[in-house]
C-alpha cells in the first residue's frame, strides 16, 4: 500500500470509532429518557387504575374504579369489557 493509503485508512478507522461512540452515547441518552418517561407514565396508570372505592356497579356487582378518558375522569366498572357501566364523578 502507498503511504497515503495507510494514512487515509488510519484516519477512517479513527473517524468511524468516534462516530460509533458518539452514536451509542446518543442512543443511550434516548433510551434513558424513554425509560424515565415510561416509569412516570406507569406510576400514573397504576395510581389511577387501583384507586378503588367502596361503590359497586349497579349492573353486575363489580367494583367501580376511577379511570381517565378523553373527556376527563369518570368511574367505570372493573369488569370492563364484560360490563360497560360508567358514572360521572360527583
Amino acid at each position: 500500500m502507498e503511504p497515503l493509503d495507510l494514512i487515509i485508512n488510519e484516519f477512517l478507522k479513527r473517524f468511524y470509532i468516534i462516530y460509533i461512540i458518539f452514536g451509542l452515547s446518543i442512543l443511550l441518552m434516548v433510551v434513558t429518557f424513554i425509560m424515565v418517561r415510561l416509569k412516570q407514565t406507569n406510576t400514573k396508570i397504576i395510581e389511577t387504575s387501583t384507586s378503588y372505592n367502596e361503590k359497586t356497579c349497579p349492573q353486575c356487582g363489580g367494583k367501580l374504579i376511577q379511570k381517565n378518558g378523553k373527556y376527563g375522569a369518570f368511574m367505570g366498572c372493573s369488569s370492563y369489557p364484560r360490563c360497560k357501566h360508567t358514572a360521572s364523578i360527583d
